[in-house]
């Protein structure tokens, strides 16, 4: 499995990189084992887009994505509008995090 401790302690310095200081403008599903971030920041609109439907659990990083206009339910309001500070990884787990500027920590 690709999505594993010593994969993941590679990809959260680089999501740092790259979401530090990004907003949280949406965050949704379309489908019972999907999960879809929405930020922003001065570079423009990034998605991330987790599936955790086995035997194919991916992380996608896609330039653009259309939300549907039906079979979508928004998630976790409380992170909307949100600052993503800091991108972690769980020590010897399948899962990474971020903390947001409120002080909450979401993790994936």
């Amino acid at each position: 499995m690709h999505l594993n401790y010593h994969f993941l302690k590679y990809l959260a310095p680089a999501l740092h990189g790259v979401l530090s200081g990004s907003k949280i403008l949406a965050c949704f599903s379309q489908s019972k084992d999907e999960l879809i971030l929405e930020t922003e920041d001065q570079q423009g609109t990034r998605f991330l887009r987790a599936h955790f439907l086995p035997p194919q659990v991916f992380l996608a990083f896609p330039e653009n994505f259309h939300r549907a206009k039906r079979n979508s339910v928004n998630l976790f309001q409380e992170l909307i509008g949100d600052t993503i500070t800091y991108c972690g990884v769980f020590s010897f787990e399948r899962a990474f995090y971020f903390d947001l500027e409120s002080g909450k920590k979401a993790g994936i």
